[in-house]
């Protein structure tokens, strides 16, 4: 076959449909081919960018180990950082030397070496904190805030006298009384009491929680306090004013009436010989005779003063007078009522003055005695 006879046979032919045939037949896994190999392409850029990131991450994870080693080698020797201010807040009876050494601080100590709370364990140690609180104030401070345990009650005992705090717990032994402003207790005695020990008899616990209600100022302005009598328990300030409390009911009420009155008792230019809160109402009765009214307010109501004058007493109005007296209208008129008898005359003085002026005046007896007297 001549050449001529083979092109003619070529030009017969589409090529644009044997292309698609070819494609028809192999344009799948051409295309397959294709797509595997991007898809590895994916895979490998994915690899190198986790592999970037893992590196950055590294290298920025080393970098912040290296600055923290040299933030703390900064804080460990640099004395910027050294204890120089120790602030102790809420202390009246332990000194401020006294709660550093007992929380284990001290100036110059590296602040990073001082816990908080292991400071705060060993202060709770002590008997006579009630509770603490440990703080650091960077760069170079520390702040202790206590709450002490403070007496409101001085007991004598079988060695001697003990102070106790408002829930009954011993703070302190003496030989002696006790040097705080604390009242004493007058009408029961402790035994076998010794320092960290609570007192088991209720009354004298009552007691206490009552003086912890009425805070320590007031605490300071009492000098004894009377339980020989439950029912009629009474308190003594040291210019000798009576406080007659009663029973212990209403305790909250009646320490804060309690409160008021030794703070007015300061002030006023009237001395008081005694209030008396066993009743709703409370009682004030002046020891001043003559003296103006005043009035006292206090708690929920209005304590009105006994000031009315009174004539001159005798032995016996005088004994009554310091003796306790109830604010009752009868039996503050029993007494009213005897003085004024006492200083009615009797109901025979007319008699006795009119025989007296009878005999002055008989002529017969004079002439019987002068007879005699002859």
């Amino acid at each position: 076959m001549s050449d001529k006879r083979i092109s003619d046979k070529t030009k017969a032919y589409d090529w644009h449909i044997i292309e698609r045939e070819l494609d028809s037949i192999y344009g799948d896994a051409i295309s397959e081919a294709d797509r595997e190999k991007q898809e590895a392409e994916t895979r490998d850029q994915d690899e190198t960018r986790l592999r970037h990131r893992r590196r950055s991450r590294r290298k920025l994870a080393w970098q912040a180990a290296l600055l923290a080693l040299l933030a703390m080698a900064a804080f460990k020797y640099m004395p910027l950082f050294n204890l120089d201010e120790i602030k102790v807040v809420g202390n009246s009876y332990v000194t401020a030397e006294e709660v550093c050494r007992m929380a284990g601080v001290y100036r110059g100590q590296h602040i990073l070496s001082v816990s908080p709370e292991d400071a705060k364990t060993l202060l709770m140690k002590d008997l006579r904190i009630e509770r603490a609180e440990v703080k650091r104030l960077l760069p170079n401070g520390l702040m202790i805030q206590v709450t002490e345990r403070q007496p409101v009650l001085n007991i004598p005992c079988d060695y001697g006298y003990i102070d106790i705090d408002r829930e009954g717990l011993v703070l302190a032994a003496y030989r002696t009384p006790a040097q705080h402003q604390v009242p004493q207790l007058v009408g029961m005695k402790v035994h076998d009491l010794y320092i960290s020990d609570s007192v088991k008899e209720q009354a004298i616990r009552d007691i206490a929680a009552f003086l912890g209600h009425i805070g320590p100022q007031a605490i300071a302005s009492l000098s004894y306090v009377n339980i020989s009598n439950p029912e009629h328990i009474t308190c003594l300030t040291p210019d000798r004013t009576e406080i007659r409390l009663g029973k212990l009911d209403r305790p909250e009420e009646k320490a804060k009436i309690c409160r008021d009155f030794l703070a007015e008792l300061k002030l006023s230019k009237h001395p008081m010989e005694y209030i008396d809160l066993s009743f709703d109402t409370p009682f004030v009765k002046l020891r001043q005779e003559n003296s103006a009214p005043i009035q006292f307010t206090g708690g929920n109501g209005t304590m009105t003063a006994n000031q009315t004058a009174k004539p001159a007493q005798t032995e016996e109005s005088k004994a009554e007078n310091t003796a306790p007296a109830l604010p009752k209208q009868a039996d503050s008129q029993k007494p009213a009522a005897a003085e004024t008898k006492q200083d009615k005359p009797a109901a025979g003085d007319k008699p006795a003055d009119k025989a007296v002026k009878s005999e002055q005046h008989n002529p017969s007896k004079d002439k019987e005695g002068k007879a005699n007297a002859q």
